[in-house]
This record gives C-alpha cells, sequence and structure tokens, in this order.
C-alpha cells in the first residue's frame, strides 16, 4: 500500500474514534443532566450567564471551578465546565478540546449499551488530529467578533474569514463535517484581540492537559509561504507540535497582518523608511476604518487635519484655518468623537497656529480635553503657501519631520546622539534654505532636556 494512502488510511481511523467519543460523550451528559435528546436551549437549564463573561470565565472554568452555561444565539454555543469536562454544543455536536480526554467507561460497558455500541469503530485509533482544538479556537475568535462589538475594515473581515475557512477545511477532513458557519460582515469594531488570546490559552492548555502530553501529532498540508505550523512543507505530513508553539500558530494565523494596540485589533501598514542604513524602518499601526470614516465626514476641512501614528502614540496635526467660530466647535466634536472611537487611550494634537486672531491660543493648550501644542502660533495656511513658493520650509516639512522627533524620544541612549545627527541631516535635505524651523528645535530642546537634565 502506498504510504499516502496507508496515512490517509491511519488518519480516517482517527476520525472515526474521534465521532465515536463525541457522540459517547453527549449521550452521557445528557443521561446525567436528564436532557431529552434535540437541541439543548437556555430554558432547560438555570444559571444562565451573559456573553459577555465567556472569556473572562474561560480560565476559571479550565481549572474546574466554575460552571457555566451560555445561550447559543450568543454566537459561541452552549458551554458546560464543572472539573475540567467541558463541551461546546453546537448543532447537537460536541466539538472540543475535551475530545483529548479518554473516554472513562471501559468496552466491556460500552458493549452492554447497544445504543452506544454502534458508534464504536471497529478498529480505534489514538491519534487525534487537530480539528476539535481549531474549532475551539474558531468559535473564541467568533465570539469576540460578535460580542466584542466597533468598527474594522473590510479587509479585517475578510481575514478572518480566511481563518476560519482554514478552521473549517481540516475540519470537514477529520470530522466529515463544517466546524461552524461564519457570516461576513462589512465592519466592526474594536475587536479585543486580547480576550481572544486568552480563550485559546487556556484551550489549548486544557488539551494538552488532558492528552498527558507534552506535544500533540498534528497533519498539516503544506503550501508555499508562512504555514500555521512550519515554513515549506512540501506535502502533507505530520508534525510534533509543542504546547507554546501550538498557541503562536493559532494567535499568528489571525494576527499576521493585525497588530493588538491599546486594546484593539488594528491593521499594521508597512511605513516609509527613514533613510540611511542605521535607520529603523518605520511601522504605523492605523485604525483604518475609523479614520477613513473620520476623513470623509470633515468634508472640504479634511485639508485641515493630517494624522500620524507611531506605535500607541495618535498624532493629529491640525493646521490653521481663520474660519467662525461655528466651524472650530464642529471641527472640534469631529476631533473628540475620532478620538473616542478609535484612540480611547490617548491622542495628542498637534495646531499649526491660533484657531483666529481673537483667540490668543498660548504655546500650550487644552482641546477637546487633549494636549495641544501650537507649533507656530501666529502661522497661517495662507502664509504657509506663500513661504512654500519662497523656498522655506512648508508645512509638509513640519509634517515629515515630527515622526522622527517623536522616534528619537524612544531612542537608546547609546545611539541618541548619533541619530540626532542624521535626523538633523536628513530635515536639512527637505528644506531648501537649509534652515531649521524654531519650533522644531524647541521641540529637540525639550527632548534633550528631559533626557539629560544635567546639560
Amino acid at each position: 500500500m502506498p504510504k499516502k494512502l496507508r496515512e490517509l488510511k491511519d488518519t480516517l481511523k482517527g476520525t472515526a474514534a474521534l465521532r465515536w467519543k463525541q457522540k459517547v460523550k453527549l449521550e452521557r451528559w445528557r443521561r446525567e443532566h436528564g436532557i431529552p435528546e434535540g437541541p439543548v436551549t437556555v430554558d432547560e437549564r438555570e444559571g444562565v450567564v451573559d456573553a459577555g463573561e465567556y472569556c473572562r470565565v474561560l480560565e476559571r472554568c479550565c481549572a474546574g471551578t466554575a460552571r457555566l452555561y451560555l445561550d447559543r444565539n450568543a454566537g459561541v454555543g452552549a458551554i458546560i465546565c464543572q472539573q475540567r469536562y467541558f463541551d461546546l454544543l453546537v448543532n447537537e455536536r460536541v466539538s472540543s478540546a475535551a475530545l483529548f480526554e479518554e473516554v472513562a467507561m471501559s468496552p466491556a460497558e460500552l458493549d452492554k449499551d447497544d445504543e452506544l455500541k454502534k458508534y464504536r469503530p471497529v478498529q480505534p485509533n489514538n491519534r487525534a488530529p487537530l480539528a476539535p482544538l481549531q474549532n475551539v479556537a474558531g468559535r473564541a475568535i467568533e465570539f469576540v467578533v460578535q460580542e466584542a462589538g466597533g468598527s474594522m475594515t473590510l479587509g479585517g473581515t475578510q481575514r478572518l474569514k480566511q481563518v476560519v475557512e482554514k478552521f473549517n477545511a481540516v475540519s470537514k477532513a477529520a470530522h466529515g463535517v463544517y466546524a461552524y458557519t461564519f457570516d461576513v460582515k462589512d465592519q466592526f469594531s474594536n475587536l479585543e484581540h486580547k480576550l481572544t488570546k486568552r480563550a485559546i490559552r487556556a484551550m489549548v492548555a486544557v488539551a494538552f492537559e488532558n492528552a498527558g502530553e507534552t506535544s500533540l501529532l498534528v497533519t498539516v498540508r503544506g503550501a508555499k509561504g508562512v504555514q500555521w505550523y512550519t515554513k515549506g512543507v512540501p506535502r502533507v505530513t505530520a508534525v510534533r507540535v509543542t504546547r507554546a508553539k501550538l498557541v503562536r500558530a493559532l494567535i499568528l494565523s489571525l494576527s499576521h497582518n493585525y497588530v493588538w494596540i491599546a486594546g484593539k485589533l488594528v491593521r499594521q501598514t508597512r511605513g516609509v523608511g527613514m533613510g540611511g542604513r542605521d535607520s529603523p524602518g518605520t511601522a504605523s499601526c492605523v485604525c483604518a476604518y475609523g479614520e477613513r470614516e473620520f476623513t470623509m465626514s470633515l468634508g472640504a476641512d479634511s485639508s485641515f487635519i493630517h494624522f500620524w501614528r507611531q506605535a500607541d502614540d495618535a498624532i493629529a496635526l491640525v493646521w490653521t484655518i481663520t474660519g467662525t467660530a461655528q466651524e472650530w466647535r464642529r471641527l472640534r466634536g469631529r476631533l473628540r468623537r475620532y478620538k473616542d472611537e478609535c484612540y480611547s487611550h490617548g491622542m495628542r494634537v498637534l495646531m499649526t497656529g491660533a484657531a483666529g486672531s481673537d483667540d490668543g491660543l498660548p504655546d500650550t493648550v487644552e482641546y477637546c480635553g487633549m494636549e495641544v501644542r501650537v507649533m507656530d502660533k501666529h502661522l497661517t495656511i495662507r502664509q504657509l503657501l506663500q513661504n512654500e513658493k519662497r523656498g522655506c520650509m512648508a508645512m509638509e516639512d513640519h509634517v515629515r519631520a515630527f515622526p522622527f522627533v517623536h522616534w528619537l524620544s524612544a531612542c537608546p541612549e547609546s545611539r541618541k546622539a548619533a541619530t540626532l545627527v542624521s535626523v538633523l541631516s536628513r530635515l536639512r535635505a527637505h528644506t531648501t534654505d537649509h534652515r531649521i524651523p524654531e519650533a522644531l528645535l524647541q521641540l529637540w530642546r525639550e527632548l534633550r532636556r528631559q533626557d539629560y537634565p544635567e546639560g
């Protein structure tokens, strides 16, 4: 018999054993709790827990100190947890990490039970594929998507859909049925990636504890590019996966294109290099959907605001507009809404000048509950355009220069002096008359006073 055919036959045997264990556990659970056959509903239970508590109690459930019931309509399925024994009941099927646990009933007891005897395979195989664990991780992701709420790009939804398709493909091969369905939504926001990681870690821990091994044998299909568990696997093969590697692989399948920043899953975009061999490239973490919606809501005022993001720090650079008080109130409201929806952990605003000749703003003001630094207090848009025509440094140079200064504050002490010289030289290259704006030099002086207070 060819090797591939023999491996496929062994896998099918293991799948039959898992389906048999599923049915045994489901029937035993129904008998113990006195629940008749049919779909499990919340009306048949007591102690219903809100779906929002799902991830927070998972760790206690895995430790055997909690008993949890979830409404199936919450998007996750009913969860029954007691003394390290829990099963996810979805469409009358048990499919979870608990499948790795050995069935307590002996073969003799199974033979006496006519209802369970027919589900026992002829040659059971103890090799357990990873599909149950993937189903659990997928449901954790599905719960977070449905219950955490918020706004996200369509690209983020498509990425999650790809993860679900991978889970379903393995589940189809292992169990003969799809794990669950996933409805693509156009947008969702503030995706709590931290909750997803916590759920995945908890369930992986239970899977390995029930298996009683330090590693699991996983069947993976090789393809070009980055794999879940390994790189460059040419064909279907068996890989021994440790607990830590499995957790990283499952999380990587979700966060490969996204980063968890300040409690939110945001798209990671590759930034423009700073120039120079020793200068690192930048990476901007953008809440793309919120920023796009905010920019569209500005209308004609969109030309007066520019955004920069560095790590988890968001900076809004507001150009001076000599408008009416109503226009400024509208702009303040939009900025405040954007801060609350997209960067609730903090957003700084830099204003290029005073809001008008009558406002008389100081160098640092409180604006929309955020600290605002006025870079050139008396510089207007018209003056900026005139200076640009004269060959002076325009506001776009201010915008390009500020991320360098912000990044410089986090630069290691050993490289700060050399980096400062490098940044200065590049800024000089951006200007026509080789002059550094006084406002930018003031920022550098403040940074150096913070880093070197004695000098």
